[in-house]
């Protein structure tokens, strides 16, 4: 199999354009947790809670993200939603991946 370098930079590029950084690291983060709320992703990237809620939110109006369920947080011990990946979430970030590969 053939990696095709261009196709593989025009599809960061694209995705690039489209994202800013925090929403892209929030998007990998989410990634490696598979599921999270919004204080595991700020724990997880060490960034407060207000920076981490818009960028979620940001990333659901996009469609790269969608609610996962309830449950209690593992930092808070609170009840909070859990997000996770949609499919294009997930395309989105193989597309980062091949460029970093």
């Amino acid at each position: 199999m053939t990696y095709d370098y261009q196709t593989s930079l025009d599809a960061w590029l694209k995705v690039k354009e489209k994202l800013g950084r925090r929403q892209r690291e929030v998007l990998i983060a989410l990634h490696h947790l598979k599921e999270a709320t919004n204080m595991e992703i700020a724990n997880y990237l060490g960034w407060s809670i207000n920076r981490v809620t818009p960028r979620v939110l940001e990333l659901r109006e996009m469609g790269l993200v969608k609610q996962a369920g309830l449950r209690k947080c593992r930092i808070t011990g609170n009840n909070a939603r859990v997000w996770k990946l949609t499919i294009e979430g997930i395309n989105r970030v193989m597309q980062v991946a091949r460029v970093i590969a």
